[in-house]
C-alpha cells in the first residue's frame, strides 16, 4: 500500500471509530423503550478476552470472576480454511497468561483494536474463548451462543470478510454506495436470499450473510455494527443507520415485510402464538439456506432464536418445531431447486427438517393482495381456521438426550387416516413444473393425484403411504395435504407401526378452492408413529 492510501486507510479507520461511538451514544440514550440497553438473559459465557493491559496484554479470563452485568462486545465473522490461532487444551494456560497477537488473524486483531478504541475492556471471540478440541467444552459453550450474541452490548460484524485473513476494516477508497443501488435494500431486509437477483450481491459482497452462525448473531443482537466495504452500517432495535444516510430514508419500511431483524423483535415481545409461529417459519426459512461448515451444527445454530421465542408462546420446541403447532408444522417442504440428500440426517427425526440440508418453504396463502411469499406479520392457511381429522397425540422425546430441553430428538403419534400410494413422475410442460415447483406428484387407486416434494432421493421400490393432515372439511373447499411416509420395521410394542418421512405432498402455493373433496377416500382413523 502506498503512502496515500495508507493515509486514507488510516483516516477512514478513525472515522469509522469516532461514527460507532457516536451511534453508541446515541442508542445508549435514546433507545431505552426499545430494550437497546437491556440483557435478555443471565447466562454467561465460560470466558472473555480481557483486552486491558493491567497484566501484560490481553488474557483469558473466567467470565464468573467479573461482575455479572460486566458490558462486553462479540464477534461475528466467518472462519473461512485457513489454520488460525485458536484455544486448546495444550495452549489455555498461554492463553490466560498472554494472547499473542502477532499470531492473531487480521480479523481478529482489528477486533481488538476497535473494542479497546471505542471504550470496552471485554470481547468475546469464539475461536479464542472456547476449547475447539475438547468436546464438552464446545458443547457446553455452543448451547450458549444465542445468550452471548444477545447479552453482548455490541456485536461486530465483519460482514465482507469470506476469512479472517482480509480483516475488519475496509481499504477501498471507494465512495458511500449510491441511493439507488440495492445495498441498502440487502442491508435492511436480514434475509438471506429473498430475492433471486440478491445472491449474487449477498455472495460476493456481503458472504457473512451465507453464514448460518451469522443469522442469530444478528437477529439476536441488541446492537450490531456491520463493517462493509461500502460503509458503516448500524443496526439496534430503535434504529438502523448507515454513513450515506439513505438506509433512513426508508425508514418507514423498517417494521414492513423485509426487515426480518424488526418483525422477530416485535414477535418476541408478544405473547401471541399467531405472531410466533409464522415468525419462526420465516425464520427457519431464512436460515436453512445458510452454509454450515459442520452439518450437525443445524440443529444449534438457531437455538437462540427458539430460546427466545420460546417463553413468550409458552410452548415446547422440539427438534425445530413447536408442539402446539402440530401436526400443522410438519408441513415444511424441500426447496427443490437444490440437490437433495441421498438419506436423512441422523441429527434430527426424519418428521423435522434438521433431518435434511437444504432450503426450507412452509405453505403459503394467497389472496388479492399479496403473491407469493407471506408478510411476516399475516398467518399461512393453517392457522385460518381450516379444520381436519387430524390429532397429535403424542410427541416424547428421548429420556437419553443429554439436552432435553429445549432440542431433543424424538417421535410423533399422530390419529389420522393412512393410505398406500405410487410416487410418479410429471410428464407436465415444463410451464407446468415451473407452476408446481416439482417434477414429482403422488398417485392413489382411482386416478387422484397431488404435487410431490421429496425430502432425499428416492430409490428403489420401497410401498410408500400418504398420511393426512390437512384436509378440506365436509361439503366445503379448502386445502389439503399429508406427508409421505414409508414403514420402518413394525413395533413388538402393541403391533404399532413406525414411519419416515420422506416428504410431503399437497397443494400448497396455488388458490385453496380448486379442491371440492378429500384426496383420502373415507376411511377409519388409525396411530401412525413417525421416528
Amino acid at each position: 500500500m502506498n503512502g496515500s492510501a495508507a493515509y486514507l486507510s488510516s483516516s477512514r479507520r478513525q472515522r469509522e471509530i469516532e461514527t460507532i461511538k457516536q451511534w453508541m451514544a446515541l442508542c445508549a440514550s435514546q433507545h431505552e423503550a426499545n430494550n437497546c440497553n437491556t440483557r435478555r438473559s443471565k447466562i454467561q459465557p465460560e470466558r472473555l478476552i480481557d483486552l486491558s493491559t493491567e497484566h501484560g496484554g490481553p488474557r483469558l479470563v473466567p467470565a464468573s470472576s467479573l461482575d455479572p452485568s460486566v458490558e462486553f462486545a462479540a464477534l461475528s465473522y466467518r472462519w473461512g480454511s485457513a489454520e488460525n490461532l485458536k484455544t486448546t487444551l495444550e495452549n489455555l494456560s498461554q492463553m490466560q497468561e498472554h494472547i499473542p497477537c502477532d499470531s492473531l488473524p487480521p480479523t481478529h486483531r482489528d477486533a481488538f483494536e476497535l473494542v479497546k478504541s471505542i471504550g470496552f475492556r471485554y470481547l468475546w471471540i469464539d475461536a479464542l474463548c472456547i476449547i475447539q478440541d475438547n468436546g464438552a467444552d464446545k458443547h457446553r459453550e455452543i448451547l450458549k451462543m444465542g445468550s452471548v450474541y444477545s447479552n453482548a452490548t455490541l456485536v461486530i460484524a465483519a460482514m465482507t470478510s469470506k476469512s479472517t485473513e482480509k480483516g475488519l476494516f475496509s481499504t477501498a477508497t471507494n465512495s458511500l454506495p449510491l441511493a439507488d443501488d440495492n445495498f441498502h435494500d440487502v442491508m435492511r431486509a436480514c434475509r438471506t436470499m429473498p430475492r433471486k437477483h440478491w445472491e449474487s450481491i449477498i455472495s460476493e459482497t456481503l458472504p457473512l450473510l451465507c453464514r448460518g452462525w451469522a443469522f442469530q448473531e444478528r437477529l439476536l443482537a441488541r446492537r450490531i455494527i456491520h463493517f462493509t466495504d461500502a460503509e458503516l452500517v448500524w443496526e439496534c432495535k430503535g434504529e438502523i443507520w448507515c454513513e450515506c444516510g439513505n438506509i433512513m430514508k426508508v425508514g418507514h419500511l423498517k417494521r414492513g415485510i423485509n426487515n426480518l431483524n424488526a418483525a422477530f423483535d416485535l414477535s418476541a415481545k408478544s405473547p401471541a402464538p399467531e405472531r410466533v409461529r409464522p415468525m419462526w417459519r420465516e425464520c427457519v426459512k431464512t436460515f436453512s439456506r445458510r452454509d454450515l461448515t459442520d452439518r450437525k451444527d443445524r440443529v444449534f445454530a438457531i437455538r437462540g432464536v427458539a430460546e427466545l421465542l420460546r417463553p413468550n408462546c409458552e410452548d415446547l420446541y422440539i427438534s425445530g418445531l413447536w408442539k402446539d403447532a402440530l401436526p400443522y408444522d410438519l408441513l415444511w417442504r424441500c426447496d427443490q431447486s437444490t440437490v437433495l440428500g441421498e438419506k436423512k440426517s441422523c441429527h434430527g427425526p426424519s418428521w423435522s427438517w434438521e433431518s435434511v440440508d437444504c432450503g426450507i418453504n412452509w405453505p403459503s396463502r394467497h389472496n388479492d393482495r399479496w403473491k407469493g411469499s407471506l408478510p411476516i406479520p399475516c398467518d399461512s392457511y393453517f392457522e385460518r381456521g381450516l379444520s381436519g381429522p387430524i390429532d397429535c397425540a403424542h410427541a416424547e422425546m428421548k429420556e437419553n438426550c443429554p439436552d432435553k430441553s429445549p432440542i431433543s430428538p424424538g417421535h410423533i403419534h399422530l390419529d389420522t387416516r393412512i393410505m398406500e400410494i405410487t410416487i410418479r413422475k410429471n410428464t407436465h410442460t415444463s410451464l407446468d413444473i415451473s407452476l408446481l415447483e416439482t417434477d414429482w406428484h403422488v398417485e392413489m387407486t382411482g386416478g387422484r393425484r397431488l404435487p410431490f416434494y421429496p425430502d432425499i432421493q428416492l430409490t428403489g421400490e420401497a410401498c410408500f403411504y400418504y398420511v393426512e393432515v390437512v384436509a378440506p372439511p365436509t361439503n366445503e373447499v379448502g386445502w389439503q395435504a399429508g406427508l409421505i411416509v414409508r414403514e420402518l420395521s413394525p413395533s413388538k410394542l402393541d403391533g404399532m407401526h413406525w414411519y419416515e418421512r420422506v416428504g410431503v405432498a399437497g397443494e400448497m402455493s396455488f388458490d385453496p378452492t380448486q379442491f371440492t373433496s378429500s384426496f383420502v377416500p373415507e376411511s377409519p382413523s388409525r396411530r401412525v408413529i413417525l421416528a
